[in-house]
């Protein structure tokens, strides 16, 4: 039996098999194509992840843990201290 990291693995892979197979398609298709991704951070280290490619896929993820959520730092420095160009 799977326990939860093993389904939230498999689910990732699931979304990333969607995502690859609407990218062969525009990529093989003889006209104009758009592929669409979003990422929402959601409530319970959760995230939602919306595939759009002319149909839409929506999955719900466990996001993954140890990696901090935050926001970018609006001044970065590099690595003299000094604030970044």
């Amino acid at each position: 039996m799977l326990n939860n990291e093993e389904t939230a693995g498999s689910e990732v892979e699931r979304a990333k098999h969607r995502l690859l197979q609407a990218f062969d398609y525009i990529y093989e298709f003889g006209g104009f194509g758009r592929l669409e991704v979003d990422i929402k951070i959601l409530k319970r280290g959760q995230r939602e992840v919306l595939i759009r490619c002319g149909r839409e896929y929506r999955f719900v993820l466990e996001a993954p843990r140890g990696r901090r959520i935050g926001i970018p730092d609006r001044n970065p420095t590099n690595d003299s201290g000094k604030e970044a160009q």
